[in-house]
């Protein structure tokens, strides 16, 4: 398994994907609070050697934010989302994903 400490300085776009992909498939096997971990890690890792403003690093706390959502906790995927939202440029892919997880998870808590 691949560990986030593991990555290379600064990691290639490809191994963030793999490792992204790597903790989406651990949380869709039943276990979000593995993946919220290894999400954190990943998104540790993206701020501190390609910037918080980065794409993949705000692709990541979106990713995280999910499955924050997802592990029981909807009322903070939405709280981080916002928080995101006013972080990303309007125009962006990430700013279209993270509006419509915000969608998405405000529909589930009635907001």
């Amino acid at each position: 398994m691949v560990d986030a400490s593991q990555l290379e300085s600064p990691p290639s776009t490809n191994i963030l994907g793999i490792a992204r992909r790597l903790a989406t498939w651990t949380g869709k096997a039943g276990n979000p609070e593995e993946a919220i971990r290894q999400l954190q890690r990943l998104t540790a890792i993206a701020t501190e050697q390609r910037g918080a403003n980065d794409s993949r690093t705000l692709s990541l706390r979106r990713h995280l934010a999910h499955w924050t959502g997802e592990a029981g906790d909807p009322l903070e995927a939405v709280r981080r989302l916002e928080q995101l939202s006013t972080e990303v440029r309007s125009d962006s892919e990430v700013a279209k994903a993270v509006q419509k997880s915000l969608t998405h998870w405000r529909a589930l808590i009635n907001l």
